[in-house]
């Protein structure tokens, strides 16, 4: 008997095989059993490869397998779907999936994205003065310092944002932030799922850009400057702010996300806090669409922002509401 026919008789027929799309070198991504029954992630089929022949990144479960994750399993009569919660950035090393997140995916039948403005690509024209007016006369003049100092230390020149409205120049900030700091917005779990679903499952998108944005350019300038100044908090490398976010979702821990993400609002004075009624409405209409998808039915696996998520506002506690069981997977 061969070392691969030996290694085959130990693996179960039942060992799943998964196929997630996390770019080129890693097409193919199959769930197996090691000799041990360990399992494993490997770019082979379950009986072409040892253990020792693996490159480390396949070898191993990631390391953040072994507690809990932010996705949840929602359940209510005869509705069920998974709900991950997702960030605007990605890094290699949250890759491979823990085994719960890539299980959950395996085992739906619809993938469901909702979007989110997290960064100025794709948008050309929205977002800038049209009348000739620039950033600096639409914002207090200690803003504009600000957004002068934290531009230059991510590289980004004033011409690019003078015909920037604030809104946009936020995005366009945080963005700059999120590759100058090592991340990638092309490795989020979104794009790695849409990606991994190919014409394998039906994808849903849920949360039109455009009207975002278009909610975006009727802010007052005051309501806009909010948004700029905190993403110059999240933007400043020294905040830490991406990085707590990641470590949040490494952890599993929606309690201390919501914190990171409400550090930047917390630090305003209560004359410029954030208006917070349309992202609860926008919340409401995602957790009432969700509802209404999951009676047909078939398993969702719903990825959002996970700012979105948790939190006393956040879809999970309004799926609650309705009825719905959520375990924390």
């Amino acid at each position: 008997m061969t070392s691969s026919t030996a290694l085959a008789a130990r693996i179960p027929a039942w060992a799943a095989v998964l196929t997630m799309a996390f770019g080129p070198a890693l097409a193919d991504v199959h769930k197996c059993l090691d000799a041990q029954r360990k399992v494993i992630y490997q770019d082979k089929p379950c009986q072409e490869l040892t253990t020792a022949e693996l490159s480390p990144a396949l070898s191993q479960l990631n390391p953040e397998a072994q507690h809990p994750h932010l996705l949840w399993k929602l359940n209510s009569n005869n509705k069920a779907f998974y709900l991950l919660a997702s960030l605007s950035f990605g890094t290699n090393g949250m890759y491979p999936l823990p085994e719960s997140i890539m299980d959950a995916f395996s085992s739906s039948s619809v993938l469901v994205i909702a979007n989110e403005l997290d960064n100025a690509d794709g948008l050309p024209v929205t977002g800038r003065y049209a009348d000739g007016s620039t950033l600096q006369s639409h914002v207090k003049p200690a803003t504009w310092r600000r957004t002068l100092e934290v531009a230059k230390a991510l590289g980004v020149a004033e011409e690019a944002l003078a015909p920037q409205k604030p809104w946009r120049a936020a995005l366009t900030l945080k963005n700059a932030a999120i590759h100058k700091a090592g991340y990638d917005s092309q490795l989020t779990l979104g794009a790695t799922f849409v990606k991994a679903a190919g014409s394998v499952k039906p994808i849903v998108e849920l949360n039109s850009l455009e009207e975002q944005a278009k909610h975006y350019d009727g802010m007052t300038d005051s309501e806009q400057e909010t948004l700029l100044l905190e993403a110059l908090y999240a933007a400043d490398p020294r905040t830490g702010y991406f990085q707590s976010l990641l470590d949040a979702w490494r952890q599993g821990d929606g309690a201390a996300l919501v914190l990171a993400a409400r550090r930047a609002s917390n630090l305003l004075p209560p004359s410029q806090k954030p208006a917070t009624d349309w992202e609860k409405a926008r919340n409401a209409a995602l957790a009432g669409k969700i509802d209404e998808m999951a009676a047909d039915g078939r398993v969702y696996f719903v990825v959002i922002d996970a700012k979105r998520v948790v939190g006393e506002d956040g879809i999970l506690a309004l799926l609650q509401q309705k009825g719905f069981k959520a375990v924390q997977q």
